[in-house]
């Protein structure tokens, strides 16, 4: 079996304030929705680092599909997620405001 993984980003605009979106991995027909978060990284926090595991411990570990939409004006920011680690790193340029974002995991 090959899984390829691709990387996507893409910018909407509703109402004058920007989403972006980070994307990893694949839909499967087989996937569940088994990660969701949303929060807010402060302001003047230049990396910020998120466990991503799912929910229920008899899933499986390894997301297939990752999707991570956020909404920065301000700064340039890098999303980059570690499968060893099941981390998801933020690194936000100029961090002088609060950052809100969401993230979906599916397995």
């Amino acid at each position: 079996m090959l899984i390829t993984f691709k990387y996507t980003s893409c910018i909407e605009n509703r109402d004058s304030v920007k989403i972006l979106t980070y994307e990893y991995g694949n839909h499967t027909n087989e996937e569940i929705l088994s990660f969701v978060h949303t929060g807010v990284i402060p302001a003047f926090i230049p990396r910020y680092n998120l466990s991503v595991k799912p929910i229920k411990p008899e899933q499986d570990k390894t997301f297939t599909y990752l999707r991570v939409q956020y909404a920065n004006d301000l700064s340039p920011v890098v999303v980059d997620y570690d499968i060893n680690n099941y981390t998801l790193n933020f690194y936000i340029k100029y961090p002088f405001i609060n950052f809100p974002f969401g993230v979906e995991g599916y397995s």
